[in-house]
């Protein structure tokens, strides 16, 4: 298997928000707590030249030296391969194109005319149509299958469930689909999980104020939910990234904490799980959560039957190869496809990698 690196170019126009750099310390810093209280103010990924960041500060950070982490579990040396894919020659059928967007801003309408201002999450419903997550303008947008943009939901930064332009996001970001048709988002600032109907009916799914509690709809809490999937029965999980937990919302709305305590690092049953700032989350065919950890500088996953593994990563850094050798700088958002590849935003190094199972 031979590699390559995929550089990720960042606009440098200053009519485009530039991310925020991430940093790059000389020892790996990682936050046990999260602010008191709990910051309003902080963004979704990548944040706007004078926003805070989402993640926590790391001034307050207590430093940890990863060689007394337990070490990640060493699978057959041939088994898993983290590498950037490998170039071929490209097909003359293979075509890179714009669909939506131009220069940053609010705008519907035709492809070239539309603006967005920091696009995140992004889902495909079953017949083509694309939404997409306009985080820095509070919106829900739709692309159909001849590239007219629309909004399908939301207006000013805030809070209020309705229909359409009656509602209101604080900095969504992540949303996923079920077989209904129904869009799940991470609210990440108004702490909530949303639901949008086919029919662009808005309602609280699960939450209510920044905190943590399991429990029934609006009795459950989150702080700065991030990451989210929907398996085939309908159950969603979520990366709660500000409690260092991953949650399930059953199809009625019932939460529970399935992995995490505090922030830190440990693999074993899930009971003794820890998390540290939890991101990016996906599921594979067999129902297994794969999930980022920015702090951690790696990939973990969690069974069916409640065992917490690192599948890659060691300390912060570049290296491709076994799972033993890899290393990772600030991974985000992950992908998987059919055949378990998983598709890592690897944020600190600009580069898109590849964990081969």
């Amino acid at each position: 298997t031979s590699i390559v690196e995929i550089p990720i170019p960042i606009p440098t126009s200053t009519s485009v928000l530039t991310p925020v750099p991430i940093p790059t310390p000389t020892s790996t810093i990682i936050p046990t707590t999260l602010p008191t209280p709990i910051p309003t103010n902080i963004p979704v990924f990548p944040p706007a030249a004078t926003s805070t960041p989402i993640f926590p500060p790391t001034t307050t950070s207590t430093p940890i030296n990863t060689s007394n982490f337990p070490p990640a579990p060493t699978p057959t040396p041939t088994s898993i391969i983290i590498s950037t894919p490998v170039p071929t020659p490209t097909p003359i059928n293979t075509i890179v194109t714009t669909i939506a967007g131009s220069l940053v801003g609010f705008a519907d309408g035709t492809s070239s005319n539309a603006k967005f201002n920091q696009p995140y999450g992004i889902a495909l419903d079953s017949i083509g149509n694309i939404f997409v997550t306009d985080s820095g303008n509070h919106k829900i947008r739709k692309i159909t299958t001849n590239s007219v943009i629309s909004t399908f939901a939301g207006a000013e930064e805030g809070f209020a469930d309705g229909i359409g332009d009656n509602a209101k996001f604080n900095q969504p970001d992540s949303l996923a689909l079920d077989n209904s048709g129904n869009i799940f988002i991470t609210d990440v600032l108004s702490h909530k999980i949303r639901k949008i109907t086919p029919d662009g009916i808005v309602s609280t799914f699960a939450g209510s104020v920044a905190g943590f509690a399991d429990g029934a709809g609006a009795n459950a809490k989150f702080s700065m939910p991030v990451g989210i999937a929907v398996d085939s029965t309908g159950n969603i999980f979520v990366t709660d990234s500000g409690n260092h937990k991953i949650r399930k919302i059953t199809p009625n709305g019932i939460v529970s904490t399935i992995a995490g305590s505090v922030a830190g690092f440990a693999d074993g049953l899930i009971s003794d799980a820890k998390f540290n700032f939890p991101f990016g989350l996906a599921l594979d065919i067999s129902g297994n959560i794969f999930l980022s950890e920015p702090y951690n500088h790696r990939v973990r996953k969690i069974t069916t039957n409640g065992v917490v593994s690192t599948i890659a990563g060691t300390s912060q850094g570049f290296v491709d190869g076994l799972i033993s050798d890899a290393k990772f700088n600030f991974p985000l958002g992950l992908a998987i496809d059919s055949s378990r590849n998983i598709f890592v935003v690897d944020g600190g190094n600009n580069r898109i990698r590849k964990i081969q199972q």
